[in-house]
């Protein structure tokens, strides 16, 4: 009874998590693999990097990674984490992308993927509240405005609805609010 369960748990985790080997592979930046120094380990996970995203260069990431190794060993990057050093060789306005082309690219590509789907749902979940069947016709930039309010927008505690509705009633309007005491509506 059991093993069929984790047979059948394993083999969604490997469906959902197809390329976490990728996913490992970009701790070959990091400060933690150069001191190692552990030359099969890195060179296999630069390869596996290097076929994924710029197919090719095998040779030349090697020659760049051999490189940035003194860098984090004694140079510019030492003491600073992963994601620091990884922020530095995305950097445009360094030169690591002179001096390192390839890594810049990995690394730019390591920030961008993401570990989770926790926020491509949570846009999805948002959508859903914001086009409903009432409001079907929304589309393209007006759409695109309204999810961009919803997911970054102010607190609605904080959304001055008063200077919102003087804004609105400044037109002439069909619409009356029922409240015959509103200064905003009844000009």
């Amino acid at each position: 009874v059991l093993k069929p369960y984790i047979c059948s748990l394993e083999s969604n985790i490997e469906r959902r998590f197809q390329h976490i080997e990728v996913l490992g592979a970009f701790s070959v930046l990091g400060p933690k693999a150069v001191a190692l120094n552990d030359a099969v380990t890195n060179i296999s996970m630069l390869q596996t990097l290097t076929k994924k995203f710029i197919p090719g260069q095998e040779a030349t990431v090697i020659q760049e990674w051999t490189s940035y190794k003194q860098h984090v060993l004694v140079g510019t990057f030492k003491d600073k984490t992963q994601a620091e050093i990884m922020q530095l060789l995305a950097s445009e306005k360094d030169e690591w992308a002179e001096i390192y082309p390839n890594l810049c690219l990995l690394a730019s590509a390591g920030l961008v993927i993401p570990v989770s789907s926790v926020n491509c749902e949570r846009d999805f979940s948002t959508m859903n509240r914001v086009k409903t069947d009432l409001r079907n016709r929304l589309k393209g930039e007006h759409l695109a405005a309204c999810l961009r309010i919803a997911v970054n927008g102010p607190a609605p505690e904080a959304f001055p609805y008063a200077q919102a509705l003087e804004l609105f009633f400044r037109k002439p309007r069909r619409i009356k609010c029922s409240d015959k005491q509103c200064h905003l509506c009844q000009k």
